[in-house]
């Protein structure tokens, strides 16, 4: 029968190799810990069988205290977890004609997360590394025992999206190369576990849109596109729901200009260069903002009736916890980019480089204008927040070709 100093250190060596890295300093602080430990018979008498938890049937195991020294604990904690979920997307394509083209999607995406963790751990001591002068182990009580708990929880939400878009593709006279694309789409997300009490909750977030895109290019030589997007959210009051966010681009390719093959010959195989301006909204006003076009009311607000602090004359009654802000809506985001592409030595050097400048407006922040007197619990919230960024930024690529090895070298700027 294996006696507890073969079991101490054969579940000291286990979990040492679990649980830290292994030097000859720590081998040696093995052995001592283990003999500290036989000497407590007491504490040793407290284990418990834990061995369906631990390697090698053992029911002891190393922790490596913050301070580099090694302990042996006891206890388990299980933890279980169930992350059930079903996915389901449907894709339809219909070629009408040779340039049309319909295209419809439909996503139904549940997912749901549940888990139990169970806790228990036994009194647990702690032999310090020094004995005391006349040579008796010194050991501390790190924690008391702790019976069998457990906790519970979960999440879980639904997804549903719908996508319809028609294509429009042609060339005219081989040069005039000619796109469209028009697109509705819709979604709608909800949690469905651990709603609390909160109504909003379980209101879904919910986007509705339409855009589209119109391109052009003469002989891949000029190029302009445009698009557009009318987006709605639900998020907002009914007069602010829907933002209009158009963008326009143009684009130059010189390597393509008859002046530019005679001037550089082969070795430059593209050299565009472009210009873009364009806005984007964003609805999302932060963690857990919803409907800020209502208000909210408050209990146990006091006020005082007459004489200020006289006890017998203070009153309590309802507030505004927060105030409702109508005409919150859509984070606007104005950007223009300034930009060259370029490809040399038969695409063997690539890249491009850039020049941004953007403007948010509308950002969903405190107001810091609003009086004392105004009597508000806080500072109500709007669409007054500017932020401006702009820079340079650009990226390389070096292909080349050594016997049969192809190497890339790439590099960036910002």
């Amino acid at each position: 029968m294996e006696s507890i100093e073969e079991k101490a250190r054969r579940c000291a060596r286990a979990s040492q190799s679990l649980v830290m890295d292994s030097t000859e300093e720590d081998e040696l602080y093995v052995d001592d810990m283990i003999r500290m430990f036989l000497a407590g018979v007491e504490w040793a008498n407290r284990w418990i069988s834990i061995e369906e938890y631990l390697p090698n049937g053992c029911d002891m195991i190393l922790a490596k205290e913050p301070d580099g020294r090694l302990d042996l604990i006891t206890g388990w904690q299980l933890h279980e977890r169930i992350k059930p979920y079903a996915v389901d997307n449907f894709y339809i394509e219909w070629q009408a004609l040779t340039a049309l083209k319909f295209i419809g999607r439909f996503g139904y995406d549940t997912n749901n997360s549940n888990y139990i963790n169970k806790l228990k751990a036994p009194e647990r001591w702690k032999a310090e590394r020094f004995r005391d002068s006349e040579g008796n182990l010194v050991f501390k009580r790190l924690n008391e025992e702790q019976k069998m708990t457990q906790s519970a929880g979960g999440s879980g939400d639904r997804h549903e999206f719908f996508e319809a878009e028609l294509h429009y593709n042609r060339v005219f006279n081989k040069h005039h190369h000619v796109g469209s694309v028009l697109k509705y789409n819709q979604d709608s997300k909800i949690r469905t576990y651990n709603l609390g009490s909160d109504l909003k909750n379980s209101v879904a977030v919910r986007h509705q849109g339409f855009s589209g895109r119109f391109t052009y290019n003469w002989k891949y030589r000029y190029f302009i596109d445009f698009n557009f997007g009318y987006t709605g959210s639900e998020n907002f009051h009914k007069d602010n729901r829907f933002g209009f966010f158009p963008a326009i681009s143009g684009a130059w390719n010189l390597a393509e200009e008859p002046f530019m093959k005679k001037l550089a010959g082969k070795w430059v195989n593209m050299l565009k260069i472009r210009y873009s301006y364009g806005k984007t909204g964003n609805d999302n006003l932060g963690k857990n903002v919803r409907f800020p076009y209502l208000y909210s009311i408050g209990d146990g607000g006091t006020f005082n009736f007459a004489d200020i602090s006289v006890g017998d004359k203070s009153w309590t009654g309802k507030y505004y916890s927060s105030i409702a802000s109508p005409n919150v809506s859509w984070e606007v985001s104005t950007k223009q980019d300034l930009g060259i592409d370029f490809s040399f030595l038969s695409d063997r050097l690539s890249g491009a480089i850039d020049y941004f400048y953007e403007r948010r407006e509308g950002i969903y922040m405190e107001r810091k204008s609003v009086p004392y007197e105004v009597g508000l619990e806080s500072n109500p919230k709007a669409n007054v927040g500017i932020v401006e960024a702009k820079g340079f930024d650009g990226h390389f690529a070096w292909k080349q070709k050594i016997g049969k090895v192809d190497f890339t070298l790439r590099g960036n700027m910002t």
